[in-house]
């Protein structure tokens, strides 16, 4: 009688999953500045032009739902742009270290390559798996690249039951949150907007 249970319940939970596999989601990407980092002396006296384009291959969506055999179904889109995201992020990092944000001075200048949350399904649950892929330069007024480098960050939304929106958000601003700490943590990225911004 349980193995009969246990097998009503799975292909129940299997019929409900795929169902809502077939409906497009939309979600709300966030980003949450971190407090009370250090002020970066002489960063008052530099402002900086963030600039962000938008490199991805897949732009329609930030992730996929899938059903319960890991095929590939309706899209997860974002309602606000990630590109938009991405540079409000950038900028309020910069605030948070004293920097100005301004149309003229040095340039920020940031392709997005990747924003995208996948599903990794497992036996019982599975997990949501996001990357935020970033190509930073640094230049000066003159156009002078003082800082390049890609930044990947990675986030995780672990034994996850549905391959829905929500999942699929928690990764997603854990990824950026994750990208923002690599470039910001990079002591070559900091010297670098003094370096253009005293040029």
């Amino acid at each position: 009688m349980r193995i009969i249970y246990s097998a009503v319940l799975g292909f129940f939970v299997l019929a409900v999953s795929s169902a809502c596999a077939l409906t497009t989601e939309t979600i709300q990407l966030d980003y949450s500045p971190r407090s009370g980092v250090p002020q970066i002396q002489q960063a008052e006296t530099v402002t900086a032009l963030v600039s962000v384009s938008d490199t991805r291959s897949r732009t329609d969506r930030v992730s996929s739902k899938k059903n319960g055999y890991g095929i590939e179904m309706a899209a997860i889109t974002s309602q606000n742009d990630p590109v938009s995201v991405v540079r409000q992020a950038i900028e309020a990092e910069l605030r948070g270290r004293g920097f100005q944000i301004g149309q003229s001075g040095l340039t920020v200048k940031t392709e997005v390559q990747k924003y995208y949350c996948d599903f990794k399904n497992g036996f019982f649950s599975g997990d949501a798996v996001a990357e935020v892929t970033l190509n930073v330069q640094v230049l000066t007024s003159g156009g002078a690249i003082l800082f390049a480098a890609v930044v990947a960050g990675e986030g995780k939304e672990p034994s996850v039951q549905l391959a829905s929106g929500g999942n699929a958000k928690l990764a997603l601003d854990r990824a950026l949150q994750d990208a923002m700490d690599k470039l910001f943590g990079n002591r070559t990225f900091l010297d670098a907007l003094l370096k253009a911004g005293a040029t």
